[in-house]
């Protein structure tokens, strides 16, 4: 809707000269890996010097023009560079953001980098993920001393979810809003069940 619209471009008013950086030195990038050379025998273009008798005589295919000259047969493909973004999502990200704005400049890195790599899907194939914090479970060890003793290991595990699919980037502004919308509710949801836990243990 309209209110989403206009949150999404207050986000991305914020990063648009970071945007314009990044985009220019992509385009360096691909320009240097880009070969010109002169194709010759073409309908137009330059005449080329070297084929000024073949005009002379009649010849029609006597000029040359700058192109990007075509990979060789057989030559190595050359693969989009994959590149994965591992964003913090726990609760100390919404927690304390009122003091440091640290998930505003997560939403604020995400939108420059979905924005800046438009177009470039055929050099950089990317993904999104969010670490959510820890979770705690209980694992029963399988040693057999353990077991004797009665004890079990508190394992901490990292708990993350993927919000961009390597290929399968977002295509408009409502697909890129909703990737933020989904970090905000994960953080959010993150400080509030953190708060939820601790209250309990306390009881």
């Amino acid at each position: 809707n309209e209110a989403e619209f206009d949150a999404y471009d207050a986000v991305l008013d914020s990063v648009s000269k970071e945007i314009v950086q990044l985009r220019l030195v992509l385009d360096a990038a691909e320009s240097r890996q880009q070969e010109r050379v002169w194709q010759k025998f073409q309908l137009d273009g330059e005449l080329d010097d070297g084929r000024l008798v073949d005009g002379v005589a009649g010849e029609r295919h006597v000029y040359r023009k700058r192109g990007i000259k075509q990979p060789d047969i057989g030559a190595p493909q050359r693969l989009p560079k994959r590149v994965r973004f591992v964003f913090d999502l726990s609760g100390s990200m919404y927690r304390f953001n009122g003091e440091d704005g640290r998930l505003d400049r997560s939403l604020e890195a995400v939108t420059m980098f979905m924005e800046a790599l438009q177009g470039f899907e055929h050099k950089i194939l990317y993904s999104i993920v969010a670490i959510l914090g820890t979770g705690a479970r209980l694992v029963l060890s399988f040693s057999s001393i353990v077991h004797s003793l009665n004890l079990k290991l508190l394992v901490r595990i990292q708990c993350s979810i993927e919000l961009v699919q390597y290929g399968k980037p977002p295509r408009n502004k409502k697909e890129r809003f909703k990737v933020l919308q989904t970090m905000f509710a994960h953080a959010q949801y993150a400080v509030h069940h953190s708060t939820a836990q601790h209250s309990a243990a306390q009881q």
